[in-house]
C-alpha cells in the first residue's frame, strides 16, 4: 500500500503561482486546479494506492506571526497627541 497525504491549501497555493494561467470557457482561472490534478495523477501512475488531501480554512504565515510577536503596546502618554 502507498499512501499519500496532500496538503490542498499548499498545493493550490503553489500551483497558482507556478503554473501558466489558464482559464475556462466562462473565463475563470483553472491553471491551479489542472496543476493539482496532475500532480495527484502523477501520484497515482507512481503507484500510489491511496490518496488523502487536507486544507486549511486559515493560512498562518511565519510573518504574520512574527509580527504578533513583534507588537508592542505603547502608553497613552508617549502617544502622537503632543500638545
Amino acid at each position: 500500500m502507498e499512501l499519500f497525504l496532500i496538503d490542498g491549501t499548499y498545493e493550490l497555493f503553489r500551483h497558482y503561482y507556478a503554473v501558466p494561467s489558464a482559464r475556462d470557457k466562462q473565463g475563470r482561472e483553472v491553471g491551479a486546479v489542472r496543476g493539482v490534478l496532475a500532480s495527484v495523477l502523477g501520484m497515482i501512475k507512481g503507484g500510489a494506492t491511496h490518496v488523502a488531501v487536507s486544507h486549511r480554512s486559515v493560512i498562518e504565515s511565519v510573518r504574520k506571526q512574527s509580527e504578533r510577536d513583534c507588537q508592542v503596546t505603547v502608553p497613552q502618554s508617549l502617544s502622537h497627541n503632543r500638545n
